[in-house]
This record gives structure tokens, C-alpha cells and sequence, in this order.
């Protein structure tokens, strides 16, 4: 059976940031999905499981700090 890679979530609004999370990521074994709004990473977050989110804490609207309570209430996947 093959094992299936961990997917890390990446939001930032700056493409090079972005770039770089990716570069070091992919080769460590992680999918790396990358968005650039708070709105498209709580979408993704309902469609997918997700093992790590990395977030600009800057992009505001303080939706960063509804991801983990409301997507991992106990604080785990």
C-alpha cells in the first residue's frame, strides 16, 4: 500500500514567501498547498485533512485565529 505524503497548508499574500515553505517542504516528504487568503485556507481546511498549517499572522480579518479551535477542537487531528 503506498504511503501518502502529509499535507501542509501555506497562507500567505506574498508569492516568495510562499516559494521558499514550499522549496523546503517538498523534500522532506510534505504536500505543500499554497493560498493566499485566510477565506480560501478555511474553504480547503473543510474539504481536505490537513496535517500543519502555516499562516501569516498579518493578512488579517483574525482568521488565522479560528483555524485550529474550529477546524481541530481538540487540539489534534
Amino acid at each position: 500500500m503506498p504511503m501518502t505524503k502529509p499535507k501542509m497548508l501555506c497562507v500567505d499574500d506574498e508569492p516568495e514567501i510562499l516559494n521558499f515553505l514550499e522549496a523546503a517542504f517538498i523534500p522532506i516528504g510534505y504536500e505543500v498547498i499554497k493560498l493566499e487568503n485566510g477565506e480560501e485556507a478555511l474553504t480547503k481546511l473543510k474539504e481536505e485533512k490537513i496535517d500543519l498549517v502555516i499562516s501569516d499572522p498579518g493578512l488579517g480579518n483574525s482568521y488565522q485565529y479560528c483555524i485550529c479551535p474550529r477546524n481541530y477542537p481538540k487540539g489534534g487531528a
